[in-house]
């Protein structure tokens, strides 16, 4: 990074106090500036401090003027703040509502990592990121997470929706995703990782695994990124809905045909309707004490969905939140607690007369397939049959298929690939910011990405190479804060089990019925 540069980043919305109207990014210095010092703009710096201007002027990388401290003494202010201190400014627009434009700073809070500030400069860096806050955003309201695309010599083909629901930096996790199209080239292999949502992204990592494993088995890994081989699989012999509506035909084969909700069929008002459950019997081998069940499915859209209605209920307080999510450890647990409960795919397996939870699938994004493989140890099931219930929020999943494996791992051979570069598409060099986990971030939003290379190793005679990516990070979707702050009903989505579904389903049932008439 360079020394010499203020490496101030940049917003690309609104915070909407007291409305927004329009919604432009400022790329570059001659946007902020003032000559007359006359209007108001509200700072935050990276410390928490709360600034409130009555004039100022914008000097190289200093922003000069007097106002005021917001606190409970509202001290006054004159004097100058460094860009690289500044978190983001709120600029009043001379319009009949306020617009409002953040501007944050790569060593700062950094609520967006963008467009360098600038006359010219298009480049994307970042180091490490001491707090966290979004932007918020008037926009559509879509978001997941990074995308990753393998080379396989012709062409990039899209393989990953990586860590799915990180959605603040409590939430970090990796992900670990088989590229089936990659192939090295004259020994290298070549993944480009993309921003192409509506959020602001942060990848700590990005690691890719050659694995060799036996030429009858393909490899699976699991959430913490063991390996898992996969042989011969077999289907469930019965798999129904809570209605009891035969589901064998959807879920029996690999085919991109999918289960999903009923939606059009459930008042999702009613609590008894909020959770989907698949029931499943598969026939138990002999001796059989450990088994491996594959289910290969996606999301739909209704994680962001819920997401962004859960942030806008925090409305002018929401970036106080992320920064409680960032500092207190019981508010974070209670988040990521929630996500758990209600946007994983819980597996249950019948133990006598009862369910008993044994695991569960993270989820994956919206916009890919992905199997996932959890090990359910059998020995305390009773009987020749396996019986097994994934449950979910409804219309959270739609599922391909579903199957068991009741063959033991075999030895594989893991290579971690070294990472010979990492490019954005300004050509700055990432490399350093993407090739361990220490919380120095590949910061980006929509349209950035970066083109990375890996230094292949020889495959081990007999066996077959498959070649895993596992990426770490987090993001922050961009959402439209509402008009107040509901803290009491955000905790209390937080800690009751489906109270948001009950308040969100039946928004999103209209919007997913209206669009299929």
């Amino acid at each position: 990074m360079q020394s010499n540069r203020s490496g101030v980043w940049l917003t690309l919305g609104c915070f909407l106090l007291g409305g927004c109207t329009t919604y432009a990014p400022i790329t570059r210095k001659s946007q902020l500036a003032n000559p007359d010092m006359t209007g108001e703009i509200v700072v935050l710096t990276r410390d928490g401090t709360k600034y409130r201007f009555k004039n100022y002027l914008l000097k190289d990388s200093v922003l000069l003027g007097g106002g005021y401290i917001e606190s409970d003494s509202m001290k006054d202010f004159s004097g100058n703040l460094a860009l690289s201190d500044i978190a983001y400014i709120q600029k009043q627009q001379p319009s009949s509502s306020k617009t409002i434009i953040g501007v944050g700073a790569v060593t700062a809070f950094v609520i967006m990592a963008g467009v360098q500030l600038g006359e010219s400069s298009q480049g994307t860096l970042s180091t490490n990121l001491a707090y966290h806050y979004p932007i918020t955003y008037g926009g559509s309201g879509h978001g997941s997470c990074p995308y990753i695309y393998s080379w396989d010599g012709v062409s990039y083909h899209f393989e990953s929706e990586t860590f799915a629901g990180s959605v603040f930096r409590g939430a970090e996790r990796s992900s670990f995703d088989v590229l089936s199209s990659l192939r090295a080239v004259d020994g290298v292999c070549r993944l480009r990782i993309t921003n192409e949502r509506e959020e602001s992204e942060y990848t700590n990592r990005v690691a890719l695994y050659a694995v060799d494993g036996p030429e009858e088995k393909r490899i699976v890994p699991d959430s913490r990124g063991s390996m898992h081989t996969i042989g011969k699989v077999a289907s469930p012999v019965s798999c129904s809905d809570r209605d009891g509506h035969n589901l064998l035909p959807l879920i029996s084969r690999a085919d991109g045909v999918y289960w999903e909700s009923s939606l059009r069929s459930k008042d999702v008002s009613l609590r008894e309707n909020i959770r989907d459950t698949i029931f499943l019997e598969f026939t138990k081998p002999a001796n059989a004490s450990k088994v491996k069940l594959l289910v290969r499915g996606t999301n739909t859209e209704l994680g962001a969905f819920a997401f962004h209605k859960l942030f806008s209920l925090r409305g002018p307080s929401l970036l106080d939140w992320y920064r409680t999510l960032e500092s207190d450890p019981d508010e974070s647990r209670r988040f990521i607690s929630f996500m758990m409960r209600e946007g994983m795919l819980h597996v249950n397996l019948r133990q006598g007369n009862a369910w008993v939870e044994k695991a569960a699938y993270a989820d994956v994004g919206p916009m890919i397939t992905k199997e996932q493989v959890v090990i359910l140890d059998v020995n305390d099931d009773g009987g020749d049959i396996l019986k097994v219930a994934l449950v979910s929020t409804a219309d959270l999943w739609r599922i391909d298929r579903i199957a068991m494996d009741y063959s033991e791992d075999q030895p594989v051979f893991v290579h971690e690939l070294p990472l010979l570069s990492a490019v954005d598409q300004s050509g700055n060099d990432v490399a350093p910011l993407l090739s361990q986990v220490d919380n120095r971030y590949y910061s980006t939003v929509p349209g950035q990405s970066a083109d990375l290379t890996f230094r292949d190793v020889p495959t081990v005679a007999g066996r077959t190479r498959t070649y895993i990516v596992s990426s770490r990070g987090f993001y922050h979707l961009w959402t439209a804060p509402g008009p107040a702050d509901q803290r009491d009903l955000v905790q209390k989505i937080l800690a009751e089990p489906g109270y948001g579904a009950t308040l969100y389903l039946p928004t999103w049932k209209n919007l997913q019925t209206s669009d299929h008439q």
